[in-house]
């Protein structure tokens, strides 16, 4: 319907042209006047219509105002460059970022993009390019910088807005804070627009569209004296492009008397307006066409309002689509007004069951009190609740603000993915990844709760397994770390099917498993529980092809009232599985106090040994090795001493296990190397008999593990300036397993530099003999504990000859270690070990006491009883 104001003028001149013309043809007028009452019904619908457009256009801005406000977060439009330049955020904006509007739009000091994290932009800017190349909405978390310098989480739904041809014209969405879940506030700015009341001007037309009358109204529309266009084509004052549609006009006024059309007006200025006309034909008393009437008013006003109202129905429906909510305008008799469905929500439609369904709200329902608290303290409501859809449980988020005295608007977002996203948070931060058992901080608080639980009752005990995999490195280095994983899930799963349902097992890291024995009658119920894990692990597993035989070392603490702390317990059941170690693997040690006793004195010990290098506390004995052969000296062994100002002498097999947990091994081994290869340098070049003696050193495993080993013992031996050997490596056999290749590399290098490499403890390690042919070593060493029980008949002597006869095969000097008496050396000797080491021939000697066998070049006999 064409709205029509201000018509009152044109009335009252076209009825005097009327009565002017009656005299000449009375039928023809009375014609006219019956059109121009239908003119004038016209216009005053018109101005009813007008009114309506105007009502519907403060209606949307209402709706939007409230929407945007009550948002959880802002509304923005920006242009789509690389900064999202604003031209239209809400205040909300300030809430999330600390930047006020005009820093958006008028200062510039902020734009959208630049509040953007550096690290997510290139990202966000790929996920909008994208949606937009698509036509399609847009979805990025990502994180802002606001005005202080803090950071936040923020969700941003929007889409790209296109006109009729497809040109993107802005981007439009909503930027949620999702760093506190609280509520936001948004605004946008106010549309308005005034429909002002526009002239209507009168001319009229010959039948070449010529202008033969023109009223003063019309001709000061187009910025004309109505003598200037007299005369003049009607078309000159319409824009060109819009000729057709005028051409179109005068087509259906003459098939139907009258038609109505909007063109662009073209100004004497050349300036443009938009106007309607109406064009009614004249017909002479003969009935023939002899001109026509134009009626022309200024509509500019009423675009304006129509594409604003556009703009607010297009900004409106971007707006909605943004928002990741169903949208419910609710009476407070319960009836929906008026809803929105989110296809991510829910697929259903949206009828009144199915609200109904979303948002129950019979008079039992907890939601009409929150919407009567809404309206009695007139602020939103926020609350969660769930609902069934279908048999699902779903949890959702609902907010409720007041719209007028009996009408609220409801927003309801679903957040069960948010709810088990944090049920799934809570879970990482309690759980091994790995296993999936309670982590160190869950096995705390349980111990934690059971302290608690043995203050309230007095006959409650409680107890800890603290458990380790023996030589779980081994595995890990030799077989790689998924075999490694692999094999921890099984003695997890192990674990958990030796306790009870009301135990809890949990890994604190590595192979390191604790378990919480709850409601124990006495340390016979731990300990039975680690017999059977004990017994559980001596099967093997097959992993990844690998049968793995695994045992593990338990410590045991019965809980006590004299304990505040779950990390006191923990603290002693660590103790006692060190104790099970040093025990010798693969058994369990029960707490007691002497054990944190002495561990304290290990504490003490570690820490002056830090200063014993340092104060040159650490000495260096040389046990002499001896030909069998020759019975001569050939060589010496380096054995560290440490001369404690208290405690007087303190052997190696004491302080090298602390040294080698602490890491301290590696700056005390580097000093036992420097120092024995300078005592050796200095002997050879005072002793001429010392040419060929040879100095053995013993190396640790992390010693054997840190890089540039072999390029630090040649560093030495360049600095002693002296390139034949006169130094042994002495590499326990355990060593092979734990680090193969690295072993492979370090013999492969020794065949090209002056030292050789002699392997210690044989026969007492891990490995197999078959690992001999596979490095070039020099010499192995047979371990005390064979020579010490090698009597005539028993199997140690078998063993030794075994190792004999298998080395000698292989082209490798043996050295027995430990002979204390001359029966071993006769026997050692009979079958034919070359070289020996032992109480026998000498204890360790300080560098003096050594010193003197080298001057004397003292010969070395002994007798058996048989030979006596």
């Amino acid at each position: 319907m064409i709205v029509w104001v201000g018509f009152g003028v044109g009335i009252s001149i076209i009825i005097g042209l009327v009565y002017g013309l009656r005299r000449i043809h009375r039928q023809h007028i009375q014609s006219l006047q019956t059109r121009l009452d239908q003119t004038q019904a016209e216009l005053t619908q018109a101005n009813q219509t007008r009114t309506q457009l105007q009502a519907a256009l403060d209606q949307s801005h209402q709706q939007i105002t409230t929407l945007i406000s009550n948002l959880p977060g802002y509304f923005y439009i920006v242009e789509n460059d690389q900064d999202y330049t604003p031209t239209l955020t809400s205040e909300g904006a300030y809430d999330l970022t600390g930047y006020r509007q005009d820093e958006y739009l008028h200062s510039r000091t902020i734009s959208c993009g630049q509040e953007i994290h550096p690290e997510d932009q290139d990202r966000v800017w790929a996920q909008v390019q994208t949606a937009i190349a698509q036509q399609q909405p847009y979805e990025c978390t990502y994180r802002i910088h606001t005005q202080t310098g803090a950071t936040r989480w923020a969700w941003e739904r929007g889409r790209g807005v296109f006109d009729t041809s497809g040109r993107l014209l802005y981007l439009s969405g909503v930027v949620t804070d999702i760093t506190e879940l609280t509520q936001a506030q948004e605004s946008i700015q106010q549309l308005g627009m005034a429909v002002e009341n526009a002239m209507t001007g009168i001319s009229k037309l010959d039948l070449e569209w010529r202008f033969v009358m023109v009223r003063e109204g019309y001709a000061h529309m187009l910025g004309y004296e109505p003598a200037e266009m007299l005369g003049q084509s009607w078309t000159d004052t319409v824009l060109p492009e819009d000729h057709p549609l005028g051409e179109q006009a005068f087509r259906r006024m003459q098939q139907a008397g009258r038609a109505e059309q909007d063109l662009r007006a073209l100004c004497k200025d050349g300036s443009i307006f938009d106007k309607q006309v109406l064009l009614v034909q004249t017909q002479d008393a003969q009935g023939q066409p002899n001109g026509h009437y134009c009626f022309m008013r200024d509509i500019s006003d009423r675009k304006q309002a129509e594409a604003a109202l556009r703009q607010s129905e297009l900004t409106n429906r971007a707006l909605i689509q943004a928002i990741p909510d169903i949208l419910l305008r609710i009476k407070l008799d319960g009836t929906c007004v008026d809803m929105k469905r989110v296809q991510e929500f829910d697929t259903s439609p949206l009828n009144h069951d199915r609200y109904c369904t979303l948002l129950p709200l019979d008079e039992t329902s907890e939601h009409r009190s929150h919407i009567q608290r809404a309206l009695d303290t007139q602020s939103m409501q926020i609350y969660e609740y769930q609902y069934e859809v279908e048999g699902n449980l779903h949890e959702a988020e609902a907010r409720i603000v007041v719209l007028s005295q009996d009408e609220v608007l409801v927003m309801i977002r679903d957040i069960t993915q948010r709810k088990q996203t944090e049920l799934h948070l809570v879970h990482a931060a309690y759980h091994d990844d790995l296993t999936h058992l309670p982590n160190r901080a869950l096995f705390l608080n349980r111990v934690e709760q059971a302290l608690a639980k043995i203050q309230s009752f007095s006959d409650y005990q409680f107890a800890i397994l603290f458990a380790d995999l023996d030589h779980f490195k081994v595995i890990n280095d030799s077989l790689g770390h998924l075999v490694g994983d692999h094999l921890l899930i099984e003695v997890a799963r192990v674990l958990q099917h030796c306790v009870r349902g009301m135990d809890t097992v949990a890994r604190l890291g590595g192979d390191e498993f604790t378990i919480l024995l709850d409601g124990v009658s006495g340390v016979e119920d731990a300990t039975r529980i680690a017999d059977r894990i004990r017994d559980a692990l001596q099967h093997p597993f097959l992993i990844e092809g690998h049968s793995i035989f695994t045992n593990v070392s338990i410590g045991i603490l019965l809980s006590s009232q004299a304990y505040g702390q779950p990390e006191e317990l923990l603290r002693d059941a660590d103790i006692a599985l060190y104790r099970a170690k040093e025990q010798g693997r693969s058994r369990y040690a029960v707490f007691d106090q002497t054990m944190y006793a002495q561990a304290c004195d290990r504490l003490r010990l570690e820490n002056e040994l830090r200063q014993a290098l340092e104060l040159q506390e650490l000495q260096l004995y040389y046990q002499p090795i001896i030909s069998l052969k020759h019975h001569k000296l050939v060589g010496f062994e380096a054995l560290l001493r440490w001369e404690h100002p208290q405690q007087g002498i303190i052997p190696a097999s004491e302080f090298i296990p602390i040294a080698e947990e602490s890491g301290m091994i590696i700056p005390i081994g580097q000093w036992v190397l420097e120092t024995a290869c300078r005592q050796m340098l200095a002997w050879r070049s005072q002793f001429p008999t010392a040419a060929e003696i040879l100095m053995s050193v013993n190396i640790s495993a992390q010693q054997l593990l840190e890089p540039g080993l072999l390029e630090t013992v040649m560093q030495l031996l360049a600095t002693c300036s002296y390139q034949q050997p006169m130094l042994k490596l002495e590499i326990t056999e355990s060593l092979f397993l734990q680090s193969t290749e690295t072993t492979k590399q370090l013999f492969a290098q020794t065949q090209r530099q002056p030292l050789y490499l002699s392997l210690d403890d044989f026969g007492t390690g891990y490995s197999s003999m078959s690992y001999l042919h596979q490095f070039p070593v020099h010499e192995l060493k047979i371990d005390r504990s064979f020579i010490s029980q090698m009597q005539a008949g028993c199997k140690n002597l078998e063993i030794v000859r075994a190792i004999l006869a298998m080395a000698h095969a292989l082209g490798i000097e043996v050295v027995a270690e430990g002979v204390e008496n001359p029966e071993q050396a006769k026997q050692l000797q009979d079958l034919g070990c070359e070289f020996a080491q032992g109480f026998l021939f000498s204890p360790p000697l300080d560098a003096l006491s050594a010193e003197a066998l080298l001057v004397v070049q003292r010969q070395f006999k002994w007798q058996s009883p048989s030979e006596r």
